[in-house]
């Protein structure tokens, strides 16, 4: 998989220290996969989500150190692509605000 913009990884870990581990380990999985399928995802990320955005397009959720953090994102699977949206805390996530704005 090919993710695109990686250096907003680095800063959302730069910006949540407790979370670095986990994003360095999702970046390292990640361009080593080639998922096809959300099937194929979620038998990595076995706590991975999707949902609908108010725009239509269907995100994936991914758990980031334990429960504490999500990794939004947009997998163009047929384009072995992975578009960052957004990083939150549980709680930020929780508000749902954030489908609003993709």
């Amino acid at each position: 998989m090919r993710i695109i913009v990686r250096k907003r990884l680095r800063e959302y870990a730069s910006r949540h220290p407790t979370a670095s581990a986990g994003l360095s380990h999702f970046e390292e999985v990640a361009l080593a996969a080639a998922w096809k399928s959300f099937a194929e995802l979620k038998a990595t990320y076995n706590h991975a989500d999707q949902c609908k955005s108010a725009s239509g397009r269907i995100l994936q959720i991914i758990n980031i150190q334990g429960n504490n953090y999500r990794l939004i994102v947009h997998i163009h699977f047929h384009a072995q692509r992975i578009y960052i949206r957004e990083f939150l805390s549980h709680t930020e996530y929780s508000k749902e605000v954030w489908k609003e704005r993709h």
